[in-house]
């Protein structure tokens, strides 16, 4: 209400509407009231509520009580600045050596975009998870929810901006191509689909990119600083990891800004400990007999949950600065969500003592890695007679496997089990259909864990997401194509499970570029092919493998990056900026591309036309041959001298870097021939 009652010039109301990590909170604490403060520990005092404002003025015990806030906020950017530039150090070494280094890398694999929602969804009809792509759920066809597109945290329009289509954009309604393939999306193209009502769109990205060293601009998109096709020679792994890093430096600062305000969010190390000790306190204050001291009462199923909720707290989720560099070095998450390891039906929740969720998964029976070792879950009946072949329950040995198929058995439904605790509430019913990876309780999830279940776009999308939810929740605007030529750094490693014909060992970590390669002369010798994982690793693990050794030693463990280098007798290919700057070369970026640097100086031809129209008038001036007529005498004596087709132009700019050892003769004829154009010259000015 002040913000509405004011005149739009007022510099309150500039200062709230600035982006400057201006919020209505501190309007409120300027003509409001301050409301609760907290104290050293973080906790709410409740019995002293600061009812001035600033503008009033507070009294002296508000003010003391004030202070506690104002310290904390304090010592809190003192402390913690240094995290969020610690992060900024590791996104630049992870992505130093990521350069626009082509126009068209000459992939047509993309990625399928839609709006960003701020969590999975599930299907009200039949439960699915996260298939609202098309605007309808794809496993039973129904329409989405009226008030899903509230929770929307960045739309459709706003991800597509600036980035170049995969396939036509066409109009659901009128059939009318909105954004040909192969072109960029403007601003006002990504408007236009959006309102066209177009729920998904495929793109090109960073992370599909095919280039074996750095990015093209095809699958960039737009430079955001010029709003239009990045150019050649960008550094776009040092935008990236900048663009990241500098807003962390504000969700670091949060705590000042609001000045010891109580905050619903958990914003930091220190909050999670206290939490952490008044819970381990209050376990453990009678450990002298032993015993756990909780005050649960009722059956001994209510004290189990109780307990459990206690529990709970020791496994709080963190969230701002501490939650990106926990996504970005790939840690298992404390509080992690309980994940369904195979796609089923819920078949039912057990809530006796231990709550157990049961699954029943159909295979087909070729598939016996898979089902071996695993329980039955109905009975398996064959024959006229009915003949029990297998039982519920049983478990599925070699001995049981091959019963069933000589009974002609071709699928069997099995039973997981996942064991889930009672603290956080189940997101599944009974009945209801679940595919690998989906959350069956509330938490954040395991990367690794998803990379396993989903794939790797499956992780890819959980870890824009989920960074852009941090960053969202503080007004923080970041583009994705940052994030996601991170999320490629972290991607560039294979596992080889299975070497076939190749050189690999099994077991070996390679560059996922090095095992195509490998695959594809293995391809043309009709050899068989190797098989390999995908790793994900964190950017500082990302940043030690890399194919330089002077970038990883110049980052951390330097003992341990050249005793490895030394013995594996690597050579560094001088392919980034770090280890350029380190030999003291020029970086390979900007003006410093090899595309730049190879370039031969010469006059061109409408340079000589123009010196042959000057002729006439320098004639006055000048008795003798002409500029033109000097430059082709000198050119062609020196061309009969030198070796290598050298033009005069290129010797006066400093020559070619492989030809640059000119005898005595050669040298005084370059310095002969510039003399005479420096006297032309000067004949010219007078």
């Amino acid at each position: 209400s002040i913000l509405e009652n004011i005149d739009t010039f007022n510099p309150l109301w500039m200062m709230s509407n600035s982006g400057a990590r201006a919020k209505k909170t501190h309007i409120c604490q300027i003509a409001g009231v301050r409301g609760l403060m907290i104290d050293p520990f973080g906790r709410l005092i409740e019995d002293l509520p600061v009812k001035s404002n600033f503008q009033e003025g507070l009294n002296v015990l508000e003010y003391f009580v004030s202070t506690h806030g104002a310290r904390k906020g304090l010592a809190d950017v003192a402390l913690r600045t240094a995290d969020a530039g610690y992060l900024t150090r590791r996104l630049v070494d992870v992505a130093q050596d990521v350069i626009i280094r082509e126009q068209d890398c000459g992939t047509e694999e993309g990625i399928l975009v839609t709006h960003m929602y701020e969590t999975e969804f599930y299907c009200p009809h039949c439960g699915m998870e996260d298939n609202y792509r098309l605007g309808q759920c794809q496993e039973c066809g129904k329409p989405l929810p009226d008030n899903i597109d509230k929770h929307i945290m960045e739309g459709l329009g706003e991800r597509i901006a600036g980035r170049t289509a995969a396939d036509n954009v066409v109009d659901p309604e009128t059939g009318e191509v909105l954004a040909p393939a192969g072109e960029m999306i403007s601003r006002e193209d990504a408007e236009a689909i959006e309102v066209a009502g177009v729920r998904a769109v495929r793109i090109f990205s960073p992370m599909t990119c095919e280039l074996k060293q750095g990015v093209c601009a095809k699958c960039y998109g737009h430079d955001l600083a010029y709003h239009r096709p990045v150019d050649v020679g960008t550094a776009v792994g040092i935008i990236a990891a900048q663009s990241i890093g500098e807003p962390g430096t504000q969700l670091t600062m949060r705590t000042f800004h609001t000045g010891g305000i109580a905050a619903v969010y958990l914003t930091g190390v220190a909050e999670v400990k206290r939490k952490k000790q008044e819970a381990l306190q209050s376990l453990h204050e009678d450990i002298d007999r032993g015993l756990i001291s909780l005050e649960a009462t009722g059956g001994e199923r209510e004290r189990t949950k109780a307990i459990q909720d206690m529990l709970k707290v020791l496994e709080t989720p963190v969230s701002g600065l501490l939650r990106v560099v926990e996504l970005f070095e790939a840690r298992k998450p404390k509080g992690q969500a309980i994940t369904a390891s195979v796609d089923g039906v819920v078949a039912a929740v057990e809530t006796k003592g231990l709550r157990r969720l049961i699954i029943h998964a159909r295979h087909p029976i070729e598939d016996h890695k898979a089902i071996r070792g695993e329980r039955l879950a109905e009975d398996i009946v064959r024959g006229k007679v009915k003949k029990v072949v297998a039982q519920a329950g049983e478990k599925l040995t070699e001995k049981v496997l091959k019963r069933l198929r000589t009974a002609g058995v071709k699928e069997v439904v099995i039973e997981k089990s996942h064991l889930v605790p009672h603290r956080g509430a189940l997101y599944v019913r009974e009945g209801q259909h679940v595919r690998a990876g989906d959350r069956l309780t509330a938490g954040p999830l395991d990367p690794q864990r998803v990379l396993q279940l989903k794939g790797v776009r499956g992780v890819q999308e959980y870890l824009i997401r989920e960074i852009q939810a941090v960053y969202r929740v503080q007004g923080v605007s970041i583009n994705d194509k940052h994030i996601e030529v991170i999320v490629r750094q972290m991607l560039r490693k294979r596992k080889i499970s299975d070497h076939g014909d190749t050189d690999f060992l099994e077991g070996q970590v390679v560059d996922r570029f090095e095992f195509e390669d490998e695959n594809a002369r293995v391809m043309e010798l009709s050899g068989q092919l190797a098989s390999a994982e995908w790793i994900l690793l964190g950017i500082t693990e990302a940043s030690l493998a890399t194919e330089s050794f002077l970038s990883a030693a110049s980052f951390q463990r330097t003992t341990r990056v050249l005793a490895e280098a030394a013995v594996a007798g690597k050579k560094d290919p001088l392919l980034g900026l770090k280890e350029n700057v380190i030999i003291g070369r020029l970086i390979p970026a900007g003006s410093g591309m090899p595309s730049h640097r190879d370039r031969d100086i010469a006059y061109s031809e409408q340079a000589l036309a123009a010196l042959e129209l000057l002729a006439p008038r320098e004639a006055a001036a000048h008795v003798g041959p002409t500029p033109a007529e000097l430059f082709r005498e000198a050119e062609a004596a020196l061309q009969a001298q030198l070796p290598s087709a050298l033009t005069l132009g290129a010797v006066l700019e400093g020559g070619d870097d492989d030809d640059e050892d000119l005898d005595d003769e050669e040298a005084a004829l370059a310095a002969e021939a510039l003399g005479d154009e420096e006297e032309t010259e000067a004949a010219e000015e007078e």
